[in-house]
């Protein structure tokens, strides 16, 4: 693809993100996102989508002012109210028809404090006959004032218990303005209320107690959904209503699991029964149920050998990864001392005595959680657990000394920009750019390698290493990434699209190579890309250098959904995604999680690869 083309890949990227931004209210990150793709191509569509935002603030910012102002009128602080009315309409237009209503309650305001003055200024030059002629009905008007000040602060009083979820106390309250103040305008406000939270109270217990009639008949997804109705109303944000439907979820959500550990090992699959138990047991202490007994079919299935193979194994890696070889010999063979069939000791032992070839770094097999669970980056969700193979992966980006040899011993085409067989003087050890998926991949598999995975790619970037490896880590860390991956997808089974966001999982590990905060000092951005591992400071916690900026990275697989409610045009096999940004790229688009594409025939200033390769 040439540039032009590839401008108008991006010039997609930013309008759906800007979409997607203004969806949900986000209208200054909308904005932003439709300006970057101004800047990349002229369109008076989004000029209109910019001014449509726009509005939409202004629309917020007035609707503000005058919820201010009205707060404050009920205060009776009539001059600041008048204050705030007046800042909602400096935005409006002369032919905007709320301006009648806020002029309307300015002039309202306006009277009252004229009022106020008057009385304030009488009571204080009016002669003494005066003010004690007329000191009985003076007394009288503040009697009546006061009982209408008690009358109102009374029924506010229920209001608030009412806007708290507290509904049977704000009945009550209702209930004493109608007894005690039942000439005034509040009584029958008090009544409407009255009727009305009986209506809903009638309400509400109907769709509890359907949801716990789904529950009791294990009809465990529509009970959460009845429940979860139940939580998405306004009414009972923060209520008890609110906290028995939670807890009638987090109830559905373990019977769920046990339900499914009861059917597999009916099923006679107790390795995946287990699992589901487990799962189970992670949710049960928050629903308030006993745990599930799992000693029995534990003892069924995993024998001591069993586990202290997986913990050696596991251990085994980190001692290779670590450049501990000797060690990493040793564990893998008490692995096939207690599994003899183990289909990667004996591979990763010979690589152990072989050493990790140089320029290469093991990265350890197993599972890990994979992407994202933000909302302003659909494409990364939902978090899902993945297993990767051992594998090994280039510690720096190809250079162009290193393409050039491709060159020369394949007859490869060389990059356009060289002007030649050679690259460019000065630039013989910068990463290699202009060139296209197929041509990172021809390289590959001339140099003995391939192009990484996209998991293979964002665990070399993020996952850590950690210390040591027991039994007691690998049974709780399953667990909980089972329970993890189960209520992810219990709760996007209620969601239209995975853009209303999903159950959030333990937080990203590693958003950027080197940590969690953002440090411009540790990877290559700016004007202009470097040599290879030259910010040794921003090496990713595996130690491959330049995850993050200088080159964005060509992965082996095509742009698709990590999970169906994922939908995006660009989905399928057309794009190849790309990993890590580049020196021209945003810190957003350097997180480890971060996706984007390109089609197979893109060629881009800043966009190259590195290479994997099996553990073998």
């Amino acid at each position: 693809m040439d540039t032009k083309a590839a401008n108008g890949t991006r010039f997609e990227i930013h309008k759906e993100k800007g979409e997607a931004y203004f969806s949900t209210g986000a209208f200054e990150a909308a904005i932003v996102e439709w300006k970057k793709a101004l800047e990349i191509r002229a369109d008076a569509g989004m000029k209109a989508r910019i001014d449509e935002a726009r509005r939409r603030l202004s629309d917020r910012a007035v609707s503000d002012q005058v919820a201010r102002g009205d707060k404050m009128y009920l205060d009776r602080l009539y001059r600041e109210a008048i204050k705030a009315w007046t800042g909602a309409l400096e935005p409006l237009a002369d032919a905007d028809p709320r301006r009648a209503d806020v002029w309307k309650k300015i002039e309202t305001a306006r009277r009252r404090e004229k009022v106020r003055r008057a009385v304030l200024w009488g009571a204080v030059c009016l002669p003494l006959a005066a003010v004690l002629a007329t000191a009985g009905n003076f007394f009288m008007r503040t009697s009546e004032t006061d009982r209408l000040k008690e009358a109102r602060d009374a029924f506010q009083r229920a209001v608030n218990l009412e806007k708290d979820g507290n509904l049977e106390d704000a009945a009550r309250e209702y209930g004493v303005v109608v007894a005690k103040y039942d000439d005034t305008e509040f009584s029958g406000q008090a009544k409407d209320r009255i009727q009305a939270i009986k209506s809903y109270g009638r309400k509400t217990t109907s769709a509890l107690k359907d949801a716990e009639e789904f529950l009791k008949a294990k009809h465990f997804d529509q009970a959460i959904t009845e429940f979860q109705k139940v939580i998405d109303d306004p009414q009972h944000k923060e209520t008890d209503v609110a906290r028995a439907a939670e807890k009638g979820i987090r109830k559905a959500r373990f019977f769920k699991e046990a339900k499914r550990g009861e059917d597999l090992l009916a099923d006679e699959k107790p390795q995946a029964a287990l699992a589901a138990f487990r799962a189970a047991n992670v949710l049960a202490a928050e629903a308030g149920e006993p745990a599930i007994d799992t000693k029995a079919l534990e003892a069924k299935l995993e024998t001591k050998d069993d586990a202290d193979s997986a913990v050696a194994f596991a251990n085994g890696q980190w001692a290779l990864w670590k450049g501990d070889r000797a060690r990493a010999q040793e564990l893998f063979a008490e692995t096939l001392a207690k599994d003899p069939e183990h289909e990667w000791a004996p591979r990763l032992r010979a690589l152990a005595q072989k050493g990790v070839p140089e320029g290469m770094v093991f990265i350890p097999g197993g599972e890990y959680v994979m992407g994202g669970a933000d909302t302003r980056y659909p494409d990364e969700a939902p978090p899902h657990v993945v297993d990767v193979d051992p594998f090994l992966i280039d510690e720096r980006e190809v250079t162009n000394t290193q393409y050039a040899a491709f060159v020369a011993a394949a007859g490869h085409a060389p990059p356009l920009h060289w002007g030649g067989t050679s690259p460019p003087s000065g630039l013989e050890e910068f990463p290699v750019v202009n060139v296209t998926w197929l041509d990172a991949r021809d390289y590959a598999e001339w140099a003995g390698k391939r192009l990484p995975t996209e998991a293979e790619w964002e665990k070399a970037a993020r996952w850590p290493a950690p210390e040591k490896v027991d039994r007691d880590e690998l049974i709780a860390k399953k667990a909980a990434w089972d329970a993890m991956e189960a209520e992810i997808e219990q709760r996007i089974a209620l969601l239209p699209s995975m853009d209303q966001g999903a159950a959030a999982p333990p937080d990203v590990q590693n958003p950027w190579p080197w940590g969690s905060a953002w440090d411009a000092d540790r990877c290559v951005s700016g004007d202009h890309p470097e040599r290879v591992g030259t910010i040794s400071q921003g090496k990713g916690p595996m130690g491959c250098l330049d995850m993050a900026g200088n080159v964005w990275e060509w992965t082996a697989d095509w742009y698709k959904a990590y999970h169906p409610k994922v939908d995006c045009k660009y989905f399928g096999e057309k794009f190849r995604v790309v990993r890590g940004g580049s020196w021209k790229s945003e810190p957003e688009d350097m997180r480890t999680t971060n996706r984007s594409c390109y089609q197979p025939l893109t060629l881009m200033d800043d966009l190259g690869f590195r290479c994997a390769r099996d553990s073998e």
